[in-house]
C-alpha cells in the first residue's frame, strides 16, 4: 500500500471536516454579498466633486500671467 502524501492527507482531512465548506461560505459572504469594488453613485459623485474642486483649487493656485497681486 502507497503512502498519502502530506497535501493529500491534509485536504482530504479538511474536506471530512467541512473545513473547505465553510471557507468557500466565508469568501462567498465577505466578497459575494458586498460589491466593494465598485463605487456607489454617491461615492462617484463625491469623487466627481473632489477632482472638480482639485482643478478650481489649482487654477487659483497656478502662476497665471494675469493673475493681480496686492502688496497689502
Amino acid at each position: 500500500m502507497q503512502r498519502e502524501g502530506y497535501w493529500d492527507y491534509m485536504g482530504r482531512r479538511m474536506r471530512e471536516d467541512g473545513v473547505l465548506a465553510q471557507l468557500a461560505e466565508e469568501k462567498n459572504y465577505m466578497y459575494g454579498n458586498t460589491n466593494y469594488l465598485s463605487p456607489t453613485k454617491k461615492e462617484q459623485s463625491l469623487y466627481r466633486r473632489i477632482e472638480e474642486l482639485e482643478r478650481k483649487v489649482s487654477l487659483l493656485i497656478s502662476d497665471h500671467p494675469k493673475q493681480l497681486e496686492l502688496d497689502i
